[in-house]
Parts: structure tokens; sequence; C-alpha cells
């Protein structure tokens, strides 16, 4: 009946659409080697299949476990990491059962003659949909945890749901079942139902698991919120009383010169004027909120060499909270910042802001040069800070987040060395 074949190759077909490949698909060596590993792994289930595995005998309680071992195989190997193509080849030995049922059903139509034809022939041509059907229904639910303990939580439900299925598919059982021998509907359809309500449990596990991941990054995303807000609050009032300070300490100065005309004393007054002008470059935007932003960063930029240029019309962006303001602001020049006060090139530790209004819309962008890889995932940028992988990359979609609360969006784009943060309003109506 070449079963184990059949399913073996649209499991890997199912395995190429739901994984990630550590191949480089246009290399011609890699295009190769992907060809061998599907031959090999085809001759290896055809050979079980004539060897092996009877219709007629016990031995085929080894189909199911046999498939599930070559795709494992397989799926290992072709995915970047090896708990996602373990928990991959789950859901491809699944999809691949179900699919190869509905063939075993539709060329039962047939006569018996043509029945085998019809089937091989089904069976290949059906690995295009079974493609597309992972690419683009189950890819996008599919979600492999980054940490290890999760993945691995992943894995052992999976391997569960594995047994199960296998176990509930073995044809020993349904004979048992069905009290008879024979190949007949019955077999098919039961095996189908067996596949959809393993599949089904798989995908509930990924949707809670997303759910769940969503609901985690919300949570946090207003911590950050509450953070920033705090931050902001002390930003003002500390920037407040520095300007009021360094106000007040230039009039001093400039009342204490005209007390002593000694040329050594000026000189000195001068070098202590410069110093308290640092602190005096208060940045006026038209937004007080933006103001705090600017002002703050602006400090911080001048120790570290780097030039921040604005070119900002604060007043278009008074419809947003000031919060919100120095979470989309401040998270955004921050990101600036640390990518660009590494670079060994002073001429290049440059930012820019820029918010204008464009017809309906208002367009804020954050410019900086950026001389290493930007990995975007999701069309967001990887987080570059070293042991914080899992917190600093909240900070996009903190702007995300917030951006998408006043029915905004933004976009990232990379390229000439220049990286550009760009976030998008609807003009609120006057």
């Amino acid at each position: 009946m070449l079963n184990l074949p059949i399913v073996t190759l649209m499991g890997i077909a199912s395995v190429i659409g739901l994984g990630d490949t550590h191949f480089n698909k246009r290399a011609l060596t890699h295009v190769l080697s992907s060809m061998t590993i599907i031959a090999a792994i085809m001759a290896s289930s055809i050979w079980f299949e004539l060897s092996l595995i009877s219709f007629d005998t016990s031995s085929t309680s080894l189909e199911a476990p046999t498939s599930q071992l070559l795709l494992g195989i397989f799926a290992v190997l072709w995915c970047t990491r090896w708990q996602q193509g373990i928990y991959i080849c789950v859901w491809a030995q699944i999809v691949a059962s179900i699919f190869s049922e509905l063939v075993d059903l539709l060329s039962m139509l047939a006569s018996d003659v043509a029945q085998p034809v019809l089937r091989i022939v089904l069976s290949i041509v059906v690995c295009i949909p079974v493609y597309w059907v992972c690419r683009i229904w189950l890819r996008p639910v599919f979600v492999m945890p980054e940490s290890r303990d999760e993945a691995r939580q992943k894995v052992i439900f999976a391997f569960i749901v594995a047994v199960i299925f296998i176990l509930l598919s073995n044809y020993q059982l349904i004979f048992l079942l069905i009290g008879s021998r024979e190949h007949s509907l019955m077999i098919p359809a039961f095996r189908l139902l067996t596949g959809t309500l393993s599949l089904l449990a798989l995908y509930l596990q990924n949707d809670i698991d997303r759910r769940q991941r969503v609901r985690t990054e919300l949570l946090t995303m207003q911590q950050l919120w509450e953070t920033k807000r705090s931050q902001y609050e002390i930003s003002k009032q500390t920037i407040d009383l520095i300007n009021r300070k360094s106000h007040d300490l230039k009039y001093h100065i400039a009342a204490f010169k005209a007390m002593n005309e000694k040329q050594i004393v000026d000189g000195a007054f001068r070098n202590i004027e410069r110093s308290v002008s640092m602190y005096d470059s208060s940045v006026h935007t038209g937004n007080p909120a933006l103001d705090v932003v600017f002002t703050e960063k602006s400090l911080y930029c001048e120790s570290q060499n780097i030039a921040l240029m604005c070119m900002v019309d604060g007043k278009q962006l008074d419809f947003i909270d000031p919060t919100d303001m120095y979470v989309i602001f401040g998270n955004a020049l921050d990101n600036a910042i640390e990518n660009v006060k590494g670079n060994a090139d002073v001429n290049k530790r440059i930012i820019q802001v820029n918010v204008s209004g464009r017809g309906n819309l208002i367009v804020a962008s954050v410019r900086n040069y950026c001389d290493t890889p930007v990995a975007l995932i999701g069309g967001l940028p990887k987080t570059s800070k070293i042991g914080e992988a899992g917190y600093h990359g909240y900070g996009i979609r903190s702007i995300q987040y917030t951006v998408e609360q006043y029915g905004g969006a933004i976009k990232v784009d990379v390229s000439d060395n220049t990286f550009t943060l760009q976030m998008i309003f609807p003009a609120p109506m006057p």
C-alpha cells in the first residue's frame, strides 16, 4: 500500500512548510545537501515498507513509529534548533497522516486496478497544498519559545500527543475495534478523526501559549510605562532645577566679573560659564513633554560627543499624553544613542529627529548611523544588548504598542548604513 513512503513524503513537505532551515536555499551545495537528505529519507521509508511492514500482519503497528522516526531525523537536520525539529516532526506526522487518509478516501472511489496508481499520483500532487497549509495557516500560530525550559515543556507535550496518536492510529487497534481486517472506509475515517483531534490539541496548545505570551508582553510594557512615567517626572523636575540654578549662576558670575577686572580671573570665569552653559541646553519644540525628553537626552549626548539634531514641530503632537510622549521618544532616542555611542568615527555619532505634518498624517522619525547588521524579526529589530535579550526588546515594542493606541503605526528601515524608526500618526480632527 506504500502508506509509509506516502506519509513520509507529505511529512517532509510539512516540515519544510513549518520550519526555519539553517540551509541557504540559494546556495547550490545546500540545495544538493537538502535533496540528498530527502532522497535518503524516502529511500529508507520505501525499504522499511517493503521489508518490514505488511498490512496482513501485526507489523503494521511499526508504520507510525517508523514514520515519526524518519520525520524526526529530517526535521532535526532541517531546522535551526533541535528542539524545534522534534516539535515540528510531531506536527508534520499528524498533518501528513490527515492528508494521507484524505487521499486514501478519494482513491477508494476508483476501481481496484486504478487505486494504487491514483493514490501515488494524488499523494505527490497533494504535497503542494500540504506545504501551503503549513506555511500560510499553521506556521503563523506556531510558537517555539526561546527559553529552553519553555521549549522543553512544549516538546514533552508534543511527545505525549505523538504517543497517543501512534497508539490510536495503530491498525491493529482499529481492526480490533471494527472486528475485521479488511480495508474499509472505517479505517481511514477513524485515522482521520484521530489525526484531526491530535492536530487540534497541538493547535490549542500554541494558541494558549501565544495568548499567554501576549498577556505577559502587555504586563511588561505596562511596567515599563510606569517606569518611564516616573523617569519623566524626575527628569522634568531635575531639568527645571538645573536650568534655574545655571541661569542664576550665570548672573552671579556676570556680577562678580563686573567687580573684578583682572585678566586671569576673567579667563577662569569664562571657563566656568562655558561649563555651566552645557546644563542650560534646553530644547524648545513647542511641546513641554518633548522639551523634557530632548533636553535630558541632549545632556547625555553632549557628554558622549553625540550630535543630536532636532527639526521638530512639537505642537503637532499635543494630542499625545506626556508620559506616552516620554515612552515613545525616550525609547527611540535610547536605542539610537546605544547604536551610535560605540562608533569610533565621531563624525558618525549623529542622531536626527524630525517631526512634521504631511497632509492628514503626522510623521516622526529618528535616524542614526548603523554600521552593524540589524536582524529584523517580524519587522522589528532584535535586541543588541548582551544579557538583556528578554528585556530590551520590549523598547521598540513599547513604542509600537503606544503608537498604536493613537491609531498610528511604526516602520523600521535599515539601509545604506542608516537605521530609521518612523512613527506615523493620523492627525487629530480639528
